[in-house]
């Protein structure tokens, strides 16, 4: 999710010129397309910071934390203690936004 928010509809160049992002998130993006909930602004290439795979936190819930580096299953790594990994989880629209409006981070999730 990008740093910014905007007051009204960004357009691509504003899109394009985002430098800070907040944490990744999975998100079904096509759903959200075809059921209106969403707009799409414009095609624009990923920013390079973003083209690798992050590495994210999976578990809890009374199991320990662990490393997800490749976004596969083979991808968990050793447990971690580091509450800003963001957190491998799918949100849906109105979960996004209350995270988004609520300036929610992994940190509060531990």
């Amino acid at each position: 999710m990008a740093e910014p928010f905007f007051d009204e509809f960004p357009r691509s160049d504003e899109v394009v010129a985002i430098a800070s992002w907040r944490w990744p998130v999975f998100f079904p993006l096509g759903a959200a397309l075809r059921r209106k909930l969403v707009d799409r602004i414009d095609r624009v290439p990923l920013p390079p910071s973003l083209i690798t795979f992050p590495t994210l936190r999976a578990g809890g819930n009374h199991q320990p934390w662990m490393e997800y580096r490749n976004g596969m299953l083979d991808g968990l790594g050793p447990p971690t203690d580091d509450r800003n990994l963001p957190i491998s989880m799918i949100v849906n629209d109105t979960m996004l936004k209350e995270m988004l409006v609520a300036d929610w981070r992994p940190a509060d999730r531990w």
